[in-house]
């Protein structure tokens, strides 16, 4: 998936896939393409699941 997928399968804005990025979010770079990232749905979802308080509170969520 796209950084605009990956918003989309997750309900955030493309911002926040991108300060996620800068926090450890698993991406893919393709062989000759510099600056595109995909995104492997299931590698995602686990580290959303992973992810420390602050990840989940970029998105808006409310962390204990």
């Amino acid at each position: 998936l796209s950084v605009s997928g990956v918003a989309r399968h997750l309900s955030v804005s493309r911002q926040t896939i991108y300060r996620w990025l800068e926090l450890g979010l698993p991406s893919h770079q393709p062989a000759g393409e510099r600056g595109r990232r995909l995104f492997k749905i299931e590698e995602v979802d686990q580290w959303i699941v992973d992810s420390p308080c602050s990840a989940r509170a970029a998105a808006g969520e409310v962390c204990a």
